[in-house]
């Protein structure tokens, strides 16, 4: 076959299945909208449960360790701020990793689309420009190298779940020092005796 033969017919086959590349271009594009939204709800949710649940859940009972009336025995405050502490990390670990998970497997459908999308895209010459008026005009276009999927929005995503993790973490760790500092004299005198 020569190369206009070969042309013809790939021309002539992608008119007879046009209407079938536009749906599936929609298609694609609904496909990437929908895994964006559920990428976003997810972060949104991990987020609300980091600062809704996780920080009141650690905070409530750091405070009633702090502020209890009459003290509690210093083993016990020892203890409690310790569990307290661990709890803190595993709350941390079921919220974290669970929306880790689901936010990478969002991102790989929303690629996957992305990708089918930008080839529909290219066999229906919509990056190729056209004539309009004498100018060439392009009716879809996107810098080379980017495209759907490219974006840092799923880097961004996931460096905020870290830093929200990390935050819930820290504010623990501070309770847990701060507890131990308003005792300290008495875990001293504890453990060595003063």
């Amino acid at each position: 076959m020569t190369d206009e033969v070969k042309s013809t017919s790939k021309d002539f086959h992608l008119r007879d299945h046009i209407s079938l590349l536009e749906a599936n271009k929609s298609e694609s594009f609904y496909g990437m909208r929908a895994y964006h939204e559920s990428e976003r709800s997810h972060i949104n949710n991990a987020l609300q449960l980091f600062w809704r649940s996780a920080l009141p859940a650690i905070t409530f009972p750091n405070f009633a360790l702090l502020f209890a009336n009459p003290k509690p025995p210093i083993l016990a405050i020892i203890l409690g701020a310790s569990i307290i502490y661990i709890i803190s990390i595993l709350i941390v670990g079921a919220i974290y990793f669970p929306a880790k998970e689901k936010i990478i497997s969002d991102h790989g459908s929303y690629n996957m689309f992305g990708k089918d999308y930008a080839r529909t895209t290219e066999l229906l010459h919509f990056l190729e420009p056209i004539k309009i008026n004498e100018k060439e005009v392009k009716i879809k276009s996107w810098p080379e190298g980017s495209g759907p999927g490219t974006g840092s929005g799923y880097e961004k995503s996931i460096n905020v779940l870290k830093l929200s993790a990390r935050s819930i973490i820290l504010i623990s760790s501070l309770y847990l020092i701060i507890i131990l500092g308003f005792n300290f004299e008495a875990i001293i005198e504890f453990f060595w005796g003063a």
